[in-house]
């Protein structure tokens, strides 16, 4: 699944968890490497964010940074 930050943010339910304190991604929201080439083909001069690990979050500074 490919959405741009705010739509995200704004759409997903969160889900809380003791270890966490954050939003839990759901296995099915996440896309291989090729799904990904084929969307940003599909979708030029747009800005793809990609993160790894399981702490990382995007979050305003990230944005920011960009």
């Amino acid at each position: 699944m490919v959405v741009e930050a705010d739509t995200f943010a704004a759409t997903s339910p969160s889900r809380s968890c003791d270890s966490c304190n954050g939003l839990v991604v759901e296995s099915s929201q996440i896309i291989s490497s090729i799904e990904l080439l084929v969307v940003r083909r599909a979708n030029p001069g747009r800005v793809f964010v990609f993160t790894s690990g399981c702490f990382e979050l995007l979050h305003r500074g990230h944005v920011e940074y960009l």
